[in-house]
């Protein structure tokens, strides 16, 4: 199965000014992207060490709402929904 024993959290969640992305499983780089719910796609960043395991990335300046966090790694594509506040 792709991805497996692959885990990806986030947290806190809802958000204030920051998340942490918790990324297990793999020792390959990542790219993640923030999607709002319109399906713009508002920030990339590309080569995120998912070795490190913890990626934290700021959205103090986003509007309040639902958005996709969507992690790209050779596995697989993995999504998680955060709440801005």
């Amino acid at each position: 199965k792709p991805g497996a024993g692959i885990s990806i959290e986030v947290n806190p969640n809802p958000v204030k000014d920051y998340v942490n992305l918790f990324i297990t499983g793999t020792s390959n780089t990542a790219t993640v992207d923030l999607i709002h719910v319109a399906r713009q796609k508002l920030m990339q960043n590309k080569e995120v060490n998912a070795v490190d395991g913890v990626y934290s990335l700021p959205l103090h300046e986003l509007a309040k709402g639902v958005y996709t966090i969507v992690v790209y790694l050779p596995e697989g594509a993995f999504a998680k929904k955060i709440v801005v506040q």
